[in-house]
């Protein structure tokens, strides 16, 4: 469970006694704590989103303020259970999502049923990230 709360920039920004008291109703809720609670501002999240060079529109509204939107995507993975893989072709690289511990037959299934049925060959490389 990764709990997500809506909350002002404000909150984020100033990191405080609010994000106590969200940690403690979380605490107070549910039996088995969480390991991340993850405070987000939608409002300041769409203009992130939106910003010519978000850096540096963070840093505008405050120094070392940060975009919360990569620890949801990461943590709602984790909690998930679930992880990516990229193809790439020369039009596109694009990301595939699967449940961790997928064979590579169904993992090459979420691109094309015809994949996991048949004839393809698989290059796995590591270290290129």
């Amino acid at each position: 469970m990764v709990p997500v709360f809506h909350t002002t920039w404000f909150v984020v920004w100033t990191n405080g006694c609010r994000l106590s008291k969200i940690k403690a109703w979380v605490d107070g809720n549910y039996p088995e704590k969480p390991d991340v609670i993850i405070p987000i501002c939608a409002s300041l999240e769409l203009a992130v989103s939106t910003a010519e060079d978000p850096k540096a529109y963070l840093e505008g509204v405050s120094p070392g303020l940060t975009s919360m939107l990569s620890k949801v995507i990461t943590n709602g993975y984790s909690a998930l259970d679930l992880q990516y893989f990229f193809t790439a072709g020369p039009d596109e690289v694009r990301a595939w999502t699967i449940r961790k511990q997928t064979k590579a037959p169904s993992a090459a299934g979420t691109i094309h049923t015809d994949f996991e049925k048949g004839n393809y060959q698989v290059i796995i490389t590591e270290g290129l990230c």
